[in-house]
Formats: C-alpha cells, structure tokens, sequence
C-alpha cells in the first residue's frame, strides 16, 4: 500500500505539474462511455480487448 501511496505522490507532485495541459486538454475533450478495469500483469492489454488506441497519450 505505502508503493501506492508514493508513486500517486511523485506523479502528484512530478508527473502532473509538467504535463498539466495534456491533463487539462483530456479533462475537457473526453467523454467516456465506459470505464475498463485490468489487472496490471493479467498478460491482456485493455486497448486490444476494447479496439482503443491512443498513441497521443504516454503512460511515460
């Protein structure tokens, strides 16, 4: 649990403040109809199962 905790405050603290526009552009142009849930190391990649890519948004 205290990873968890740690790694949403890097990406609170580092992550978002440099890519703020991309999250503010997101925020205001997306409009999921649903929400897809996978277990990081299921072996399945949610994109694939749902036919969703976007090569726009980095996981980096």
């Amino acid at each position: 649990m205290q990873d968890i905790i740690e790694s949403f405050l890097q990406f609170q603290h580092e992550v978002f403040p440099k890519r703020y526009e991309l999250f503010k552009r997101l925020a205001t142009s997306q409009n999921p109809r649903t929400l897809f849930i996978a277990y990081s190391e299921d072996g399945l990649v949610g994109q694939f199962v749902s036919l969703a890519d976007y090569p726009h948004v980095s996981a980096t």
